[in-house]
């Protein structure tokens, strides 16, 4: 196994962990709309374990498929998915500690933060992996990739923390 893949593990495994410590104590993380304090912990459920079932999806099926442009798809999109999960499980963690109101402080430098991490860390080590792979030489492909990503987590957050 490739040590990025063994890294991923290791990534899944301290989510993971972390989800399930935050969702011990959902009345540690108060939220601004007055319908999420009557039920913390469906809120914190559908926010940290539907993407971290995608996210195991995602990750098994990129080691399940034959195809190699899949695989990379799959592992790139695993992995940005995975940095964004953990920007949330720390979020929420500075949530707790500083108060909701100090949130926009955090989330916005977080997600760029991971992408960055991936753009620079990770697809470079896929690169030496997938020389051949234009998905992963292709700016114009990885821009939006990314963006894309973003708007899709943004959409999540954006449901199940926003009003009903």
């Amino acid at each position: 196994m490739e040590e990025i893949d063994e890294a991923f593990n290791w990534l899944v495994l301290i989510l993971s962990i972390l989800t399930a410590a935050l969702m011990q104590y959902p009345q540690l993380y108060p939220f601004p709309f007055p319908h999420h304090l009557l039920h913390p912990e469906i809120t914190i459920m559908r926010l940290l374990l539907l993407p971290l079932t995608i996210l195991v999806i995602a990750w098994l099926s990129s080691h399940l498929t034959q195809r190699q442009k899949v695989k990379i798809v799959l592992k790139c999109f695993a992995w940005i998915f995975a940095l964004f999960i953990l920007v949330m499980d720390v979020v929420l963690i500075l949530a707790a500690i500083v108060g909701t109101h100090y949130i926009s402080f955090f989330v916005v430098p977080g997600w760029m933060l991971a992408i960055a991490v991936y753009l620079v860390v990770i697809r470079n080590r896929y690169r030496q992996i997938f020389p051949e792979s234009r998905f992963l030489t292709s700016m114009k492909i990885q821009v939006p990739f990314c963006v894309i990503l973003f708007l899709i987590t943004e959409l999540h957050i954006a449901i199940f923390l926003g009003p009903f």
